[in-house]
């Protein structure tokens, strides 16, 4: 099977890694894979060329001659299927299947957020309909596209973000902190991520118990733009009005981010809202307790009180409370917790499983059949009901 990505860019983004992902694992599996991108950015260039994969950046500052580009792009190649993520290119590659295509047709929505572009114009979900399929990477947002498009039901299908397990492992002996403990956060710097009352968080467990001895490790992009500038500063302010600029180190990308999750005490993202975020996924499958906003589909993906906690990411009394309660933990339960999350890592996200159900859609779309994937993971969470519920609404 030939199999076309298209995504924005190849920058460091949880999108752009996860389609990597699954695109070098079907390349692998010897279907034959190529991507076409409409910006630069080669965070992951070279894994795609040690895969045999083939890149082409189509560039425009014209918003119309680029969907124009896209178009031609998609529509000269000799494709099965093409496979799209994220919003724009979504629409771009909907767009090029106007008024009739040759090739099968997957879109994949990767964030269940509220006020999103999906929301604020409701056609941009309807263009759905022009795809043979839909990918969502949790049940919370596919919830959300099937009440916004009821006539979409039966063609979205659930499957969790795809893990390689061998690079994101345990570490060949962990060790448990008896004194300061690391946190690792690894996001970009903007509001939804929600950094800075994580700071305050911090601020606030220790202030009540000077036993409770926490450090922050936060890594991510966007750094070197406006918005980063002012959220990294913002993160920075709290901690030098908490008295705590000693234990906040805010820094950019990091490409062994395995390696920083196995030298952590727990892997944490405060976000406001989420899909199925690859931190804590990752953080799991490395053998590192996680603790996470209470959102989305996190009731499938940590395990509260076995492989780490949920708070409330809109109050800073929740996140202080669920940060106090790890660090009293004793060291050995602390890794007790990241075993268990290793196993769990490895049931929900069994890269066969996995693969398998984007193959089946990906041939389904190619044939031009109806959807015959079944969702993985089948469960769907309180969390992601309660957060579709909250905001379809």
């Amino acid at each position: 099977m030939h199999v076309t990505c298209l995504i924005d860019n190849l920058g460091s983004g949880g999108a752009q890694r996860q389609l990597g992902a699954v695109a070098v694992a079907l390349a692998r599996l010897g279907h034959e894979v190529d991507f076409v991108a409409y910006h630069d950015g080669g965070f992951y260039r070279s894994q795609f060329e040690q895969a045999g994969i083939t890149v082409r950046v189509v560039q425009s500052d014209n918003p119309l001659r680029r969907i124009l580009m896209v178009r031609s792009a998609l529509r000269a190649a000799a494709t099965d299927v093409v496979l799209a993520y994220l919003p724009q290119p979504c629409l771009y590659a909907e767009l090029a299947a106007l008024p009739s295509r040759r090739w099968g047709l997957v879109v994949s929505e990767r964030l269940a957020e509220p006020g999103s572009a999906y929301e604020r114009l409701p056609w941009r979900r309807t263009m759905h309909r022009v795809a043979d399929a839909v990918v969502s990477n949790s049940h919370c947002n596919r919830l959300m596209i099937e009440a916004a498009v009821p006539s979409l039901k039966g063609r979205v299908v659930t499957i969790y973000n795809l893990i390689d397990l061998e690079r994101f492992s345990p570490a060949a002996e962990p060790q448990a902190s008896e004194g300061r403990l690391v946190l690792t956060g690894v996001g970009s710097y903007q509001p939804r991520k929600n950094p800075v009352r994580l700071v305050s968080a911090m601020g606030l467990a220790m202030q009540r118990d000077p036993r409770c001895d926490l450090a922050l490790r936060w890594r991510g992009g966007q750094v070197d733009t406006a918005g980063g500038q002012a959220v990294r500063a913002e993160m920075q302010a709290e901690a030098e009005r908490l008295g705590i600029t000693d234990r906040v180190d805010a820094g950019g990308e990091c490409q062994d981010v395995a390696g920083l999750y196995r030298s952590s005490d727990a892997v944490i993202l405060p976000s406001l809202y989420e899909g199925i975020p690859n931190v804590v996924c990752e953080g799991m499958a490395c053998g590192v307790p996680v603790l996470a906003s209470d959102v989305a589909d996190a009731g499938n993906l940590v395990q509260h009180g076995r492989t780490g906690f949920l708070f409330d990411p809109h109050t800073v009394e929740s996140m202080a409370e669920g940060l106090a309660r790890f660090a009293s933990m004793p060291a050995a339960d602390r890794l007790a917790m990241g075993r268990e999350g290793r196993r769990h890592a490895e049931e929900v996200h069994d890269p066969r499983r996995i693969l398998s159900a984007y193959e089946s859609v990906l041939a389904d779309a190619a044939a031009r059949r109806p959807v015959s994937t079944a969702h993985w993971v089948p469960g769907v969470p309180e969390s992601a009901v309660r957060t579709a519920m909250a905001r379809t609404a």
